[in-house]
């Protein structure tokens, strides 16, 4: 198989060096910017969201780098907490690009949720007055009891995952990745060699192979691009996008579940 030539159907997925070198051409793409990316006409979102969706997926790029350059050092698995981030960040992305300013509402609200939790961790810890801590939550919480639209479901990653036609694999895979970010069973035996006799490594003990890793990175960077890609009238890195798709075995862009898809903001 060519270098960057999508795997025949049923066959074996791309290698790890072919996964590799996909993941420099798209970092490589993302610092090329189109000559030309004007808005698309007649949408209806506002500057703060679609600056959002640029903002996540600048910085899934970002990440991505970081990715990149941990893998060349020799690390695979603890790359996760930045891959999940990517991953995250990209999901993330697509789904305020396709519902708009009714998800930056929901949002808004899960903001304000952090807010009061940071709000209540600074009491507990003892770093605020105690006469200005009904003041500060006040102010952090203002407005928590408006309404919000229906289609702002999405106050949290698994409702944001499941507007998705495969959001249930989604979240799967996002969850397969907390599992060794998170302090984990798995997490801890990956340190242990033996368990009779009992023998510890400081490394983990991993097969080495990184190909999960940047399969995982690819995907999310595909879908943080698209996201751009889609408030544009041009779409210009359409072309690269779907190729790098049809190479992870994925859509480029996320689809809405049916009852969803009437929500799609123009």
């Amino acid at each position: 198989m060519a270098e960057h030539e999508p795997p025949t159907p049923g066959g074996p997925g791309p290698t790890t060096p072919q996964l590799r070198a996909l993941l420099t051409e798209l970092l490589a793409a993302w610092d090329r910017p189109p000559p030309r990316e004007r808005l698309r006409r007649g949408h209806t979102m506002s500057g703060q969201t679609i600056e959002a969706v640029h903002g996540l997926a600048a910085h899934s790029y970002r990440l991505g780098r970081a990715v990149a350059a941990l893998i060349d050092a020799g690390f695979d698995v603890e790359t996760t907490p930045t891959v999940r981030s990517v991953f995250e960040l990209a999901v993330t992305a697509h789904w305020l690009a396709q519902l708009g300013d009714d998800a930056q509402w929901a949002a808004a609200a899960e903001k304000k949720s952090d807010d009061r939790k940071m709000a209540e961790a600074l009491i507990a810890a003892e770093q605020i007055e105690p006469r200005g801590a009904d003041e500060l939550i006040a102010m952090l919480t203002e407005h928590k009891d408006i309404e919000l639209p229906r289609s702002s479901a999405g106050a949290n990653f698994r409702q944001r995952c499941e507007i998705f036609t495969y959001g249930p694999v989604l979240y799967l895979d996002f969850k397969i990745l907390c599992d060794t970010v998170h302090p984990s069973t798995n997490l801890q035996q990956s340190y242990v060699v033996s368990h009779d006799p009992l023998v510890f490594s400081d490394r983990d003990q991993h097969d080495g192979d990184s190909g999960a890793w940047l399969t995982a990175t690819n995907k999310g960077l595909v879908w943080a691009a698209a996201a751009v890609d889609m408030l544009t009238e041009d779409r210009p890195r359409r072309g690269l996008l779907d190729r790098a798709a049809a190479i992870l075995g994925i859509a480029a862009e996320l689809t809405l579940m049916p009852l969803r898809n009437s929500l799609r903001v123009p």
